[in-house]
């Protein structure tokens, strides 16, 4: 499990759902590197690379066990998670509906908040709504480019454009990263996740190099947002503190930074210079009607 999100919804629909656990399966590339890193370190302070062994006191103390013990290095082999029965439906059926119930209803204040703001909103029952309702979104033709999100990936958005009739700008692909940074301004579409968004339709987003806020602000023709409604916030102050606390440690840590929050799990207020947290977009009007579009979707996407 690389999270928590989704455990609680999973056990409450009665532990049928796997798509709601974040499990992450490691390969055997992946095995054999963290084995051979964890054994040079272990070697050379002179214990075993087995976490059990290494806490006793005989031979075992110092023994350096082979890649298939996989308590070695932390990896299990990879299985299908065993699940137990599907629980009859009652009361736990009841709270997954309540808890879909509830997201529809959110996501229809949010969607009224949107519009108000000269913005537009649309609710996804699941991922793949979410993709249809995305791509519907697209024009075909489209010069479409993103930041470094999460949510149209988890969607299966970006591949999709990446094998559709779109001149899909990959930014992770390009030799030169900043020609394809300022290519996004003159996009037809720029995809973005956000790390907040208020009940009644604001946008929180926090950036390092500026690339994706000042896109989203200015440039692009069109910015698709695709939001999990684990993103909603009761207002401007909780997007802000989520933001910090809960998207910037988790994005710290996913790319390797030496942050206070990488270490901590929280904001620090930190002035370091792996920082990320440089540039904070507040998002509470849209000058120019339908420029930014909103899919919601009914499911946890993002950090």
């Amino acid at each position: 499990m690389t999270d928590r999100r989704g455990v609680f919804e999973y056990i409450l629909g009665g532990e049928t759902d796997t798509r709601l656990l974040n499990v992450r399966v490691f390969s055997d590339k992946e095995k054999k590197l963290v084995y051979a890193k964890q054994t040079a370190e272990t070697t050379k302070k002179g214990v075993s690379n087995c976490p059990l062994c290494a806490v006793g006191h005989d031979a075992n103390a110092r023994r350096v066990c082979g890649e298939s013990a996989s308590s070695a290095f932390g990896f299990a082999p990879a299985q299908t998670p065993r699940l137990r029965p599907p629980a009859r439906r009652g009361i736990l059926g009841s709270m997954n509906e309540n808890i879909t119930k509830r997201n529809e209803l959110l996501a229809a204040k949010v969607i009224r908040g949107l519009a108000s703001r000269n913005m537009e909103g649309f609710y996804a029952a699941d991922r793949d709504a979410a993709l249809r309702q995305a791509l519907a979104l697209i024009p075909e033709g489209s010069k479409v480019t993103m930041g470094g999100g999460m949510s149209a990936r988890e969607i299966g958005l970006v591949d999709a454009l990446k094998n559709g009739p779109y001149e899909f700008l990959d930014r992770d692909a390009a030799t030169d990263k900043r020609a394809a940074m300022l290519a996004a301004y003159d996009a037809d579409v720029f995809l973005s996740g956000a790390n907040a968004i208020t009940e009644d339709g604001v946008l929180v987003n926090i950036d390092g190099n500026a690339n994706r806020v000042s896109a989203i602000a200015q440039g692009p023709r069109k910015v698709l947002f695709i939001v999990g409604m684990n993103k909603v916030c009761c207002d401007v102050d909780a997007a802000l503190k989520r933001a910090r606390n809960v998207a910037a440690p988790i994005n710290a840590q996913r790319f390797g930074l030496s942050t206070p929050c990488a270490k901590t799990g929280s904001c620090m207020d930190c002035k370091s210079p792996d920082t990320i947290c440089c540039q904070f977009l507040v998002t509470r009007f849209s000058h120019h009607p339908g420029r930014i579009q909103v899919v919601l979707v009914n499911d946890d996407l993002g950090f």
